[in-house]
This record gives structure tokens, sequence and C-alpha cells, in this order.
């Protein structure tokens, strides 16, 4: 039996993108946003890694990378303290 999340579209093998890869493509991201967003470690789960997004020393987002394709996928998770 294989999970089928949001970002384990069916696939079944191990992942091909690296931890390394996947902080790249999430940190590329978060540079996006602006500088006042950090993110923290990520945590793989399965076919995907997730990491929290911070701003100003708080967790502000979810952000996860698929674990095959190095898709990135925001989730806003709180509200903007700003």
């Amino acid at each position: 039996m294989s999970f089928m999340g949001p970002m384990n579209w069916g696939n079944t093998g191990s992942i091909t993108v690296s931890e390394e890869q996947a902080t790249k493509n999430a940190q590329d991201f978060v540079t996006k946003m602006g500088q006042e967003y950090s993110i923290g470690e990520p945590e793989l789960a399965p076919g995907y890694y997730e990491f929290m997004i911070q701003k100003d020393g708080k967790d502000y987002a979810e952000l996860d990378v698929n674990g095959y394709t190095g898709q990135v996928w925001y989730m806003k998770t709180g509200t903007d303290p700003s």
C-alpha cells in the first residue's frame, strides 16, 4: 500500500530529489518572498520534504517540495502578523 497524498501523486518508488536539492528549491522560493522570511530544517514525509517558513522568528507557513519532481507547494498556515 502506498501513500497518495498531495505531494505523492501515485509514486511508489524511492524519492529521487535529494534533501540538499529540496532545500535549495525551498530556499529559492522563500528568497523571492523577501528578506524577512527564512526556512527551517526539512522533515521527510512520504513522497515529499516539509519545511516551515518563518517570518520574524515565528512559523508563518508550510512549504513542501515533491520528492520525485522537486516542485514546490506553498501552504499558508497562519495569519500575517504585520
